[in-house]
């Protein structure tokens, strides 16, 4: 394991902007709660084709969270957001509770490895184990966030690798001369303490910085259970997490970084698999550092350097820890925008990805990446808007693949708009599908890439106090999944495929002067055409969900329950009802707008109960998919 001088390096790094001076300045930043939905909905999104657009607009079918809505309706962590999104569900396993997203009805997996995150447009990737999530969903501190872009359908034509959606986190910026400071804690449930601080503002020479830091202690609940092998266990969910976030930037230059420490629970033998003690810590890097220069009027160029670190440690014996497996991920990427004549924008771009990666369970193994990729896309009268992209992708030692995008983009008026898209993702390989090395499991070095193909049709309306938007969208995917056939097992391309179609519908209204209302719903439906082997789904057949947001003076309350059906492969029926109501007391102190807030968050308030069947525990004890009913009480402190 790594010492504790070099967690403490990176801290230090990470948090330099924190060592300022602390000045007291008066300020208080509008809220999006405050803007009319035609304002809300007016918004500039970045995501979609890398620019800034509005949202009935950009070429993808998207979902959008504000910091107000965040605020609002309460979140400890993105794992509350997520949930709330359409189509979203954060799903676990035995060894990290919330580490991965399921949308539109994909395989079961251990693992996040048909999501790409983003921070301000960079990818946040973890390549050995295919998107162990959780210390980011868990413990990335939420403060920092301005915005969510969410894409629901592919978006590997700019993104590359695993993009079968796209979570874009755009942070924070002040337009104050003056440091903004925010502090906060909070107590709840299994003896859970968060503390947060934030800073950000703006110098003289138009720097803006943003520094922000969140330590969560949690004891969480603890299980017990009898595995396949006949063994009495228990396993504890500790969910202990440190995160520091630091964002710089200045006239085309731009600099962010953010460390996690996430220690996922302390448990003993899972199943007849495996004999190590997962005692686990997971530490991960990230650091981007970007350059944009207007070339000319029309032609702009950008270059970023991205670093993905990543270390997961375990111990046999529960006191000597080894590194299990980690990895190095390098990313260089030019990209040059043109537009050459009015209304038409063309992105031209390509990455250079480096990967080492090894430990005691992994092959030491190095390999590269390149692509390739353009979109471009024209506006017609107006409102007629068709785009054409497309991106090569190579692996070293397996072959390249392409994936295309079409569609066009219809808003005829201030009131409809319509969008039929036609878009392809890719995932390559992970380092254990590729280079694992156990007793039990192996990887297949050759193994080509997993590919999706989604047809999506969207009809939206809008107008001053309602906005709706009915998506139908089709899916054929190849997977990659373990031979359970052979031994030991290994991972292959499966020769069949999986189609998957639904409906979604989402909808934002305001509801007078005091309320505003949201809400989503969807059907889906899987023809797994693929023989055994099997990946398994697990999945609701519908979801529905809605929210309540009201303001009545110093008074904020949010209302929000999911409703995920049950469907595929013991996926059980489960409600989640959230509560949270917030209290400006500032000017019972004698203090400015919103300087102090208090505020109380009640998670699961029915105490409803969903478990989960990982594939190396007894399939008559599941494990709690989600925690019972909790209660979290706040304090937040600006100046």
């Amino acid at each position: 394991m790594r010492t504790k001088i070099l967690r403490w390096i990176k801290l230090g790094l990470c948090c330099v902007g924190v060592s300022i001076a602390s000045v007291h300045a008066e300020t208080h930043e509008p809220s999006v709660f405050d803007m009319s939905l035609e304002e809300l909905l007016g918004l500039k999104v970045t995501v979609a084709s890398r620019r800034d657009e509005m949202v009935r607009e950009a070429p993808a079918v998207m979902t959008v969270v504000t910091r107000s809505d965040i605020e609002t309706l309460g979140a400890r962590n993105l794992l509350d957001v997520i949930n709330r999104l359409p189509s979203m569900q954060v799903l676990g396993h035995a060894g990290f509770y919330g580490n991965r997203v399921q949308l539109r009805s994909q395989p079961n997996a251990a693992m996040d490895r048909r999501t790409l995150i983003l921070l301000n447009g960079r990818p946040v990737r973890e390549n050995v184990n295919g998107g162990n999530n959780a210390y980011f969903y868990l413990g990335f501190p939420i403060s920092v966030i301005e915005s969510i872009e969410i894409v629901r359908g592919p978006g590997s034509v700019l993104y590359g690798s695993n993009a079968f959606a796209v979570i874009n986190i755009r942070t924070r910026q002040t337009a104050s001369r003056e440091p903004v400071y925010e502090v906060g804690i909070t107590y709840g449930t299994f003896n859970t303490v968060d503390y947060n601080a934030l800073l950000m503002g703006r110098t003289g020479d138009d720097v803006h910085y943003l520094a922000a830091a969140r330590i969560s202690r949690s004891e969480g609940p603890e299980i017990t259970w009898t595995d396949n092998a006949g063994r009495r266990d228990a396993l504890h969910y500790s969910d202990d997490s440190d995160a520091v976030y630091f964002n710089v930037g200045h006239d085309g230059l731009s600099l962010q970084a953010a460390y996690h420490r996430y220690i996922p629970g302390k448990f003993g033998t899972l199943g007849t698999l495996t004999d190590a003690i997962y005692i686990s810590e997971v530490e991960t890097f990230f650091a981007d550092a970007g350059i944009s220069i207007d070339v000319h009027e029309n032609l702009s160029a950008h270059l970023n350097l991205t670093l993905n670190t990543f270390d997961w440690y375990g111990s046999d014996d529960g006191s000597t820890f080894f590194a299990r497996r980690r990895s190095r991920n390098l990313i260089t990427e030019p990209m040059l925008r043109y537009e050459p004549i009015e209304d038409f924008n063309l992105v031209v771009g390509a990455t250079v990805e480096y990967d080492r990666f090894g430990g005691r369970e992994l092959l030491d193994h190095s390999r590269y990446h390149h692509t390739v990729y353009t979109q471009a896309d024209y506006l017609f009268g107006d409102w007629f808007k068709p785009l054409v992209g497309l991106q090569y992708n190579k692996t070293e030692d397996v072959s390249g693949n392409y994936s295309p995008r079409l569609g066009v983009v219809m808003t005829p008026g201030q009131h409809w708009g319509i969008k039929l898209l036609y878009s392809e993702a890719f995932r390559r390989a992970y380092a254990v599908e590729g280079y694992l090395d156990s007793a039990f499991l192996l990887g297949s070095p050759d193994l080509d890439p997993e590919t999706i193909a989604t047809y999506e049709v969207q009809v939206s309306y809008q107008n001053s106090i309602g906005q709706i938007d009915l998506t139908a969208f089709r899916n054929k995917q190849n997977v990659i999944e373990v031979d359970g056939n052979v031994r030991p097992l290994q991972f292959i391309n499966h020769p069949g495929h999986i189609k998957t179609e639904g409906l979604e519908l989402t909808s934002r209204v305001d509801l007078g002067r005091h309320w505003k209302a949201l809400g989503s719903g969807m059907i889906q439906s899987t023809d797994y055409r693929i023989d055994e082997p099997l990946i398994e789904p697990n999945y609701p057949d519908y979801m529905l969900k809605g929210g309540l947001m009201g303001k009545y003076g110093d008074v904020d309350v949010g209302l929000f329950n999911s409703y995920f059906s049950s469907g595929s492969w013991r996926h059980g029926a489960f409600n989640n009802l959230q509560v949270n109501c917030s209290v400006d007391v500032s000017r019972r102190l004698g203090l400015s707008e919103n300087q102090v807030r208090l505020s109380l968050f009640v998670d699961n308030m029915l105490d409803a109960k969903l478990s989960s069947y990982p594939s190396d525990v007894g399939e008559d004890e599941p494990l709690p998919h989600y925690y019972g009913r909790r209660m979290y009480a706040s304090v937040r402190v600006s100046w």
